[in-house]
């Protein structure tokens, strides 16, 4: 079977230290609060193949692909980076909420089940309590 560098959650031959990650991200998140979306998603998507453990770069991509009404695709998002960066609680939230959005409410209840095993700030305990009454509780 072949697997590619980002199957395995490993950097694609390009090196970025961590400040010029760092700048990547603050570009891209510039672009979105600009409303450039699609730029925007264009730095985020660059950064998670160079860095597949950047969780903040994962949240990006997934929420600009919600700006731009493709909240399909941003679930498909938030759930590759809650894989790859160790089952980050926020990336697992926001991929249950995009789920529930599309209607997908037993995919968010599940995902919702998976986050009741993980250890959980309180302030995403609390969204992911709020997300259950929402979408029927725990499946």
């Amino acid at each position: 079977m072949v697997t590619s560098a980002f199957d395995e959650g490993r950097p694609l031959g390009v090196e970025l230290s961590s400040e010029e990650l760092q700048a990547m991200y603050l570009a891209g998140h510039a672009l979105f609060e600009q409303g450039d979306f699609r730029r925007a998603a264009d730095v985020f998507r660059f950064m998670v193949l160079v860095e597949p453990l950047f969780a903040e770069a994962w949240q990006g991509l997934g929420k600009c692909h919600e700006e731009l009404d493709d909240t399909e695709t941003a679930a498909l998002m938030y759930e590759a980076g809650f894989r790859l960066g160790g089952k980050d609680s926020t990336l697992g939230f926001l991929c249950a909420r995009a789920l529930a959005k599309t209607g997908d409410s037993s995919g968010a209840r599940d995902k919702l089940a998976e986050l009741a095993e993980l250890e959980l700030e309180p302030h995403i305990a609390a969204g992911v309590q709020a997300l259950q009454q929402l979408v029927g509780g725990a499946s």
